[in-house]
């Protein structure tokens, strides 16, 4: 999802090597040991050439934190800071993860050719608990105070399984083909439980928060070229993108579910259309260019959680530009020049309205804009980047590069989320929520420099 841009990753091909390699090692931090296994199996049966790699992993940590949080007002008449609050919190608390992890890669050769069949299957879990206990004190602020002590405890789950698919064949006549694909569904669910008591160690409140998500996408590309005369390469291609969310969340304050105006299960969706043509075109030795067009829709879905789901769509239709200047044909060095428009969705997420509420201050309560409560927004609209990218590229002989990459973005519908005070169904008082917002156009600029060489290359007779 790289704004402005695309990224393309291409994983190397499978090894020849015969690998059966299995690992164990340790981590020892803060009085903590964290071990891990790991395995690798490498191998080829006939035109089969497979990998498979497995791994455990247990990290247990122990962590303290202090936050001071003072807020000041300015007096209208004599400009001084009237201290309005003034609290610190600290914690300690210890959190255990234990996980696995199973990645292969099946690569089959399809005749004699260059064809080639790709299956990637993925599966990953883990579990994490955590317990932290919490003091606060406070010179001046809310009265009565919020509490004097309080504790943690939390327990989460998270699974995902991904398949990707890739296929490549030559059709003849100069034609190529290269499709992918890939389909994955990921489970979350976290458990959580706050207890706050007073200097007396009474309680005075009990906090549960419990959430259940459902992650699943599906992508299809595909992309199809052929060889011209003249050095030309006509590349047209078209992909597809379904991203679906579903999320349960329930939470009670001392027996009451300050939500219940909000539905429990709310969804939320993208789909995202693409489709271009482009010539690749090797002018000369030095210079090479991409001229193409490139057509983008995309739609997105939220959920208020009153039974309205806000639909929103856009499409863009944009000329492509990328070109490529070598000083020396026979040399790596390069300066690159490009220009582009694309896509950037909100993360689904975002799109759900129910918000989060603030873990500090009661519903009843107000809260403050240092601890708000958190929302999504259905109504979002993508983020649409056009892009001028120029490279210097300098390639050093025994290895390293010297680089400078200047970028230009211009951004519309520009999302960053802002906390406002708002008046708000589950609480009495107004209470500040921070929710992201499409807050119109903006402008990110800069220079990206990368110096990569042999010690050897820079002092004379230093190690290589």
């Amino acid at each position: 999802r790289a704004i402005g841009g695309t990224i393309n990753i291409i994983t190397r091909e499978g090894f020849k090597r015969r690998i059966n390699d299995l690992r164990l090692g340790f981590g020892y931090e803060n009085g903590q040991l964290t071990p891990g296994l790991s395995w690798t199996r490498n191998d080829s049966v006939g035109d089969l050439i497979y990998t498979l790699s497995a791994s455990l992993f247990r990290n247990r940590r122990e962590s303290e934190n202090s936050t001071r949080t003072t807020e000041t007002r300015t007096d209208d008449d004599t400009g001084d800071g009237l201290l309005l609050r003034d609290q610190t919190e600290t914690s300690a608390g210890q959190d255990r993860r234990v996980g696995m992890n199973v990645t292969s890669r099946l690569q089959w050769r399809l005749g004699p050719g260059n064809d080639m069949l790709v299956l990637m299957p993925v599966l990953f879990h883990t579990r994490a608990e955590g317990t932290r206990h919490h003091v606060l004190t406070q010179a001046l602020g809310d009265t009565p105070p919020l509490y004097g002590t309080a504790d943690n405890r939390s327990d989460s789950r998270f699974t995902v399984g991904r398949l990707n698919l890739q296929y490549r064949a030559t059709l003849g006549s100069g034609l190529r083909l290269e499709a992918n694909g890939g389909t994955s569904a990921a489970r979350g669910e976290s458990h959580n439980l706050r207890q706050e008591f007073d200097p007396a160690a009474t309680l005075l409140r009990t906090v549960r928060d419990s959430s259940l998500t459902r992650d699943r996408t599906a992508t299809l590309s595909s992309k199809l070229s052929k060889l011209l005369d003249g050095d030309h390469s006509l590349v047209g291609g078209a992909e597809i993108e379904s991203l679906r969310r579903s999320e349960t969340r329930s939470t009670e304050q001392d027996n009451q579910d300050p939500l219940a105006d909000f539905e429990g299960d709310l969804q939320a969706s993208s789909l995202r259309l693409a489709l271009y043509a482009q010539d690749e075109w090797a002018v000369n030795p030095n210079w090479s260019a991409h001229a193409g067009l490139r057509w983008e829709s995309i739609r997105t879905q939220g959920d208020n959680g009153d039974g309205t789901r806000p639909d929103n769509r856009s499409s863009v239709l944009t000329p492509l530009l990328h070109a490529v200047w070598k000083p020396d044909p026979k040399s790596r060095d390069q300066v690159r020049l490009s220009l582009t428009r694309s896509y950037k969705a909100p993360t689904l997420q975002n799109l759900v309205a129910r918000p989060v509420l603030s873990s500090r201050y009661p519903a009843a309560r107000a809260n403050t804009p240092t601890s708000p409560d958190r929302a999504g927004n259905p109504d979002l609209r993508p983020e649409l980047a056009t892009g001028l990218d120029l490279a210097f590229e300098r390639y050093l002989p025994q290895g390293g590069v010297l680089s400078a990459n200047l970028f230009h973005r211009r951004l519309k519908d520009y999302i960053r989320s802002t906390t406002e005070l708002e008046a708000v169904s589950w609480s009495p008082q107004p209470r500040y929520v921070s929710r992201p917002k499409n807050l119109g156009r903006a402008v990110t600029q800069g220079i990206e420099l990368e110096a990569k060489f042999r010690l050897d290359q820079l002092i004379d007779g230093a190690p290589p």
